[in-house]
């Protein structure tokens, strides 16, 4: 599921900066964080706050308290308005996709995702519960492109990430009989020199399966003839 930012309680610039994957390692990161206006490569107040399809915040002043439940999440529809939870599952066709946004405690969409990427790097990784991540087509649309590019996972392997400036994923079965069952973390970077360490990720757990239609003729249709209709 989706890990926002603490309602209550303490919260510093430091947890917000790594929650959206600043450098937590580094020994300037306190110092460096911006709450307020912009920066270089981005102030959080551009990555949680910026006004939809730019990087421009709607207001240059920021506080601790502005950034109370603000999230990054994977969100199952284009307005980024429903949030996946901890688990999906897809028995019938093997699919699923999702839009990933970044929003306040109010709901509101920043543009640094919304509807495109503006250049925030996203970590995806796929851990494998059962199956074969060989039988899975993970394809993603990146910056501001609509053209879906496919993600080529190593045979045999378990394990796989890939880190991009993504805002939608999509995983299918290429046939029918295969299934899988794994994670997907999705992780926020901050900017392409320290990618996929925030600790606001999203962690999904996925069951997919396309099952092999049935050959009776008394049977229901077969799950391709609906597919194409």
């Amino acid at each position: 599921m989706a890990l926002s930012l603490p309602t209550s309680g303490s919260l510093s610039m430091l947890t917000i900066a790594n929650w959206f994957g600043q450098n937590p390692s580094s020994s300037s990161t306190a110092n460096s964080v911006r709450l307020g206006g912009t920066g270089t490569p981005w102030s959080m107040n551009q990555i949680v706050f910026s006004s939809t399809n730019s990087t421009t915040p709607s207001s240059n002043r920021r506080s601790i308290a502005d950034y109370r439940g603000a999230k990054f999440a994977m969100f199952s529809n284009s307005t980024r308005s429903n949030v996946y939870g901890s688990s999906y599952s897809n028995l019938s066709f093997g699919s699923f996709a999702c839009y990933f946004g970044i929003d306040d405690r109010y709901g509101t969409n920043s543009g640094m995702l919304y509807s495109y990427n503006r250049g925030f790097p996203i970590t995806l990784d796929f851990q494998t519960i059962s199956g074969s991540l060989s039988n899975i087509s993970i394809r993603v649309r990146t910056g501001t492109s609509s053209t879906l590019q496919t993600l080529s996972v190593p045979f045999g392997v378990n394990q796989v990430s890939f880190i991009g400036n993504y805002y939608y994923l999509s995983i299918s079965m290429p046939f029918e009989g295969s299934s899988w069952e794994g994670l997907v973390i999705a992780s926020p970077g901050y900017h392409s020199s320290y990618a996929g360490q925030g600790n606001g990720y999203h962690k999904i757990a996925l069951d997919l399966e396309w099952p092999r239609a049935s050959s009776s003729s008394f049977g229901p249709p077969l799950k391709d003839e609906f597919m194409r209709r």
